[in-house]
C-alpha cells in the first residue's frame, strides 16, 4: 500500500503504573517508519508530560483499557473533524516497542474490507506470543490451550482474533461500531472490538513479519489481580457470545483450572 494525502496516522496508549514504559513506546513509534502525526496518551496516574509536540496527555480517573481509549478517539475527532476511510489508528499498550521497520502494518488496508492489522508480539527475549491471535475464545479452544500452544501463520493472514496490545485499525470501521466496550475494564475488549468488526463485515489480518515487543503484565501489583480481571471479563465475553450451555461449561472450567492452581 503506498501512502497518499489523504492518509493520516495517529495513536494512543492507557498508562497506568506505567510512565517509563510509556516514554519508551512513544520514543519506538517516534523512531520506526510508521508516519505518526498525532499520539493521544491517557494518563491515569497523572504523572506524564508530553514529550513532544506531537503528543496530547489527557490526565484521567482510571476507567479500563477500552474506557480510556475511547477518550483518546473522541479526542482525535475532536481534533481532525470528520474521519476518512484512510485515517488509521494505533491502540498501543505502554508496555510495547514498536520496531522500526512496522510500516507494512499499513498494507492489508489496500483492501477496503480490512478493518484491523496486527504483527506478531513477541517477549523481550524474542519468544513469539501465540495467544496474539487466532480464533474467537470457545470452549473448544480453552480445552485445547491447556493441552497444545496454537500454531500462529507464518504468513499474513485472515484471523479471527487480534490483540489489543498493538493494534493498527481503521479508525472509521471501529468508530462505526462503537469503540470498545466498556463494561470490559481489562482484558476481552480487545476480542470483543474484533468480534464487532467481523459482525459488520470487516476483516483482521495477523502479520507475523512485523514483530512487536511486549512485555506484559507490567501494570499490575500481583499475578492474582491480573488473574481476577481476565476471569472477570473472559466469563463476560462468553456471556454475551456464548450459548447458555457453552457458558455454563466455561464457567465451570475456568473456576476448575484456577482451584487446581491455587
Amino acid at each position: 500500500m503506498s501512502l497518499t494525502a489523504d492518509t493520516r496516522i495517529t495513536a494512543s496508549i492507557v498508562s497506568y503504573n506505567s510512565a517509563d514504559a510509556t516514554r519508551k513506546a512513544i520514543d519506538t513509534l517516534c523512531r520506526s517508519d510508521i508516519p505518526c502525526e498525532h499520539i493521544v496518551v491517557v494518563d491515569y496516574d497523572r504523572l506524564l508530560q508530553a514529550p513532544n509536540t506531537m503528543t496530547d496527555v489527557i490526565p484521567a480517573d482510571n476507567r479500563g483499557f477500552g474506557a480510556g481509549h475511547n477518550i483518546a478517539i473522541r479526542s482525535i475527532q475532536k481534533r481532525y473533524g470528520s474521519i476518512t476511510s484512510t485515517h488509521y489508528h494505533l491502540f498501543l499498550n505502554p508496555d510495547v516497542q514498536i520496531p522500526r521497520h512496522a510500516i507494512r502494518l499499513l498494507k492489508p488496508f489496500a483492501d477496503r474490507r480490512v478493518s484491523a492489522v496486527g504483527g506478531q508480539l513477541v517477549n523481550r527475549h524474542g519468544h513469539p506470543d501465540p495467544y496474539c491471535a487466532g480464533a474467537m475464545p470457545s470452549v473448544y479452544s480453552m480445552i485445547r490451550s491447556k493441552f497444545l500452544t496454537p500454531r500462529l501463520p507464518r504468513r499474513p493472514a485472515v484471523v479471527e482474533r487480534l490483540s489489543g496490545a498493538a493494534l493498527c485499525i481503521r479508525l472509521a470501521d471501529v468508530l462505526r461500531v462503537g469503540g470498545f466496550n466498556e463494561r470490559y475494564f481489562l482484558y476481552f475488549e480487545d476480542t470483543d472490538l474484533c468480534q464487532r468488526l467481523r459482525d459488520s463485515g470487516g476483516r483482521l489480518i495477523f502479520d507475523p513479519h512485523v514483530r512487536i515487543i511486549h512485555e506484559g503484565g507490567a501494570s499490575f501489583r500481583s499475578r492474582h489481580e491480573q488473574k481476577s480481571y481476565y476471569d472477570k471479563s473472559q466469563e463476560r465475553y462468553m456471556r454475551t457470545y456464548a450459548s447458555p450451555s457453552e457458558e455454563l461449561v466455561a464457567r465451570t472450567l475456568r473456576r476448575l483450572w484456577r482451584t487446581v492452581s491455587l
